[in-house]
């Protein structure tokens, strides 16, 4: 899309919060323009491919050098993959019962043409539904080559 036709627009996800349940939560993102548009669907791709624990896919969807700030502000910065492992995912379930992460919340912040800013909060959960924790984070999305992906996350869980 290089017009400028049809923006602003919404962008939204169904979140299910248990397996079993009938009833989703929308979540929906409104964007400007082409590029908030996709860095926006980055974001959630990546999401997807996290709930679906495609280690592959999920570092698809990082650029590399990755930064990821933790809430104590110690930081985890790798120059290349793989970032994620199959064991990190096996550690979520094993530790906390893990099961899928949710949306809260996706806002643009700032935005330009190979950078954004998102703000935004998601909850991890057990298969029941049952909450495990909700972050509230800033990532920075970045178009390389044509390709958008998450750079730089700060993260509070």
């Amino acid at each position: 899309m290089t017009s400028k036709e049809g923006y602003p627009k919404e962008i939204m996800t169904d979140e299910k919060i248990s397996e079993s349940s009938e009833e989703t939560e929308k979540v929906i993102t409104v964007v400007k323009n082409e590029y908030e548009e996709k860095a926006v669907m980055a974001a959630i791709n990546y999401m997807n491919e996290f709930n679906e624990r495609n280690v592959q896919a999920c570092d698809d969807n990082l650029h590399f050098p990755h930064v990821v700030v933790m809430m104590d502000g110690n930081s985890l910065s790798l120059k290349k993959p793989p970032f994620h492992s199959g064991k990190f995912f096996e550690m979520l379930s094993k530790t906390f019962g893990w099961h899928h992460t949710c949306w809260d919340y996706r806002r643009v912040l700032h935005s330009g043409k190979k950078k954004v800013h998102l703000d935004l909060q998601f909850t991890r959960y057990k298969h029941d539904g049952t909450k495990i924790a909700t972050s509230p984070a800033i990532w920075i999305m970045t178009d390389q080559d044509g390709h958008w992906g998450i750079q730089i996350r700060s993260i509070y869980i």
